[in-house]
C-alpha cells in the first residue's frame, strides 16, 4: 500500500507537466485556427458623420448706454422693434429711462466683440484666401455695451476643412453643442486641397446659445440594408466576398460594400441577405464544411 501511494507521488510532476502541455497546446490550436462565428444579418440604418470646426456669423446690432441698466429681456428672447430691454435707475432708486431696441430681432446679453466683423455679409465673403485672416481678427471693445439684437432669422456656418465632399446647394442634417437644426451650404471655395464651406441656417434652434467658434456634426450620407461584420468581408481578386451559413457548408457570395465604419458595413447583394447567418473566421471557401 505504501509503496503504491511512493509510486503515484512520483508521477504527479510528469502529469501536471503533461496538462500543462496540453493546456497551452489547446490554445495554440485555437489561436492558429480559431474556430468560425455566425452572425445574423439585419437591416440596419448607419448615419456617416462629419465633425467640422468653424464658427457662427450673423447680422447683430449692439445696444449701449453710459448707465447701469436692468435688463428686462432674457438672452435669446425675441423682441419687437420699439420694445424696452433695460431700464435705468437714478441715485434714489427711481426709474430715469427706458432703453429700447429700435430694431425687431432676438436679444442677447452676451456680446463677444465680434458682432461687426462676423455679418452675413463677412460670411458670404469668405474665400479660401481671407478666411483666416477673418476669423483670427482682434474683437472690437464693446465698452458700454449692454446686449445685442440678432436682426435676421438667417445665420451662417462657415469652416475651413479637406477630403469631404458636400455639394453646394443641398440641405445636411448638422448637430450643434446637442442641438439639430438643418443647413444648406451656400457656398464653397477651394484652393491647395482645402475648403471654405459656408453653410445658411434660417431656424433659430430653442436652447442653442449660438457660441462663436463652434464644433458640428454634418450628417454626409445615411445607408440602409444589411448590416454585417466589417470583420466578416474577405478582399479578393473580382471584389469583396462573404461567406453564408448553408446547412452546415460556407457558401461564397459577392457583395458591394457601400457604407463601412470599421466595425459593421452595410453590403448589397444579388441574394437576400436578411435574416441569413454570415460566417466570420479563417481559411473559408465556397463549399467548406462547417461544423
Amino acid at each position: 500500500m505504501d509503496k503504491t501511494k511512493i509510486k503515484i507521488r512520483d508521477l504527479l510532476p510528469y502529469i501536471a507537466f503533461a496538462i500543462v502541455v496540453i493546456y497551452l497546446f489547446y490554445h495554440l490550436i485555437n489561436m492558429l485556427f480559431p474556430s468560425a462565428e455566425l452572425y445574423l444579418v439585419k437591416k440596419e440604418t448607419y448615419a456617416e458623420n462629419v465633425t467640422l470646426d468653424g464658427y457662427i456669423f450673423r447680422d447683430e446690432t449692439l445696444i449701449f448706454a453710459d448707465a447701469d441698466v436692468k435688463l428686462t429681456r432674457k438672452s435669446g428672447e425675441k423682441i419687437a422693434a420699439g420694445s424696452v430691454v433695460g431700464e435705468i435707475y437714478g441715485d434714489g432708486g427711481a426709474k430715469t429711462a427706458d432703453i429700447i431696441s429700435e430694431r425687431a430681432g432676438y436679444f442677447y446679453a452676451e456680446t463677444d466683440g465680434y458682432e461687426n466683423s462676423f455679418s452675413a455679409d463677412a460670411a458670404l465673403a469668405l474665400t479660401a484666401d481671407n478666411f483666416d485672416a477673418t476669423v483670427r481678427a482682434k474683437p472690437s471693445d464693446n465698452n458700454g455695451c449692454i446686449g445685442k439684437i440678432a436682426t435676421d432669422f438667417c445665420w451662417y456656418f462657415a469652416c475651413k476643412t479637406s477630403g469631404v465632399d458636400f455639394e453646394v446647394g443641398q440641405t445636411y442634417a448638422f448637430d450643434l453643442s446637442g442641438v439639430s437644426v438643418n443647413m444648406t451650404l451656400e457656398k464653397a471655395d477651394e484652393k491647395d486641397g482645402a475648403s471654405v464651406l459656408v453653410f445658411k441656417c434660417t431656424e433659430i434652434p430653442s436652447g442653442f446659445e449660438f457660441t462663436r467658434a463652434s464644433t458640428a456634426a454634418a450628417t454626409v450620407g445615411v445607408y440602409s440594408g444589411a448590416a454585417v461584420p466589417s470583420n466578416a468581408v474577405y478582399k479578393k481578386s473580382g471584389g469583396d466576398r462573404i461567406y453564408l451559413f448553408d446547412e452546415g457548408f460556407a457558401r461564397e457570395c459577392r457583395v458591394n460594400v457601400v457604407f463601412d465604419d470599421g466595425a459593421k458595413c452595410i453590403v448589397e447583394c444579388e441574394t437576400d441577405l436578411i435574416g441569413r447567418n454570415v460566417i466570420i473566421g479563417r481559411g473559408l471557401y465556397d463549399g467548406k464544411g462547417m461544423k
